[in-house]
C-alpha cells in the first residue's frame, strides 16, 4: 500500500467517487484526482481540461499515479519515464477502482512488460 499518493482518473460527468472511469485516458470530460493518505482518502477534486494541458495539471497537481481503463502508448512512455506509475482498470465507479487500488488488485503497466 501507498502511504501517500495524488491518483488521477479519467472520468465521465460530473467526476469525483462515484463518477465511471471514462474510457479513454485523453478527452476524459473530466479528471478527478484523490490524495491518499495511510490509506484513507484526503481529498478529492474534480478537473475539467479546457484549454490546459493534461500534463502540465498531473505536474502541477503532484499526481504520481495514474489509473485508467486505456491509454496508448505514447502517453504510457511519457508518464512513466516522468516517474509516474500507471494502473489499469476497467470503466468501472472511481470508487470502485480505488477500493483495488488500495488492495494492490490493479494491475502497473510498463513498456517493458504489462504487469509487475
Amino acid at each position: 500500500m501507498h502511504e501517500e499518493a495524488k491518483v488521477l482518473i479519467p472520468t465521465e460527468k460530473p467526476g469525483g467517487l462515484e463518477a465511471r472511469i471514462y474510457a479513454h485516458w485523453e478527452n476524459a470530460p473530466t479528471y478527478t484526482i484523490i490524495h491518499i493518505v495511510n490509506g484513507q482518502v484526503r481529498s478529492v477534486s474534480i478537473i475539467e481540461l479546457g484549454n490546459r494541458r493534461l500534463l502540465d495539471i498531473i505536474f502541477s497537481q503532484g499526481v504520481n499515479i495514474i489509473i485508467a481503463h486505456s491509454l496508448s502508448t505514447k502517453a504510457l512512455e511519457t508518464l512513466t519515464r516522468t516517474g509516474r506509475k500507471v494502473a489499469l482498470a476497467p470503466p468501472i465507479r472511481v470508487s470502485e477502482a480505488l477500493e483495488l487500488f488500495l488492495k494492490g488488485k490493479l494491475c502497473y503497466v510498463r513498456l517493458e512488460r504489462m504487469c509487475k
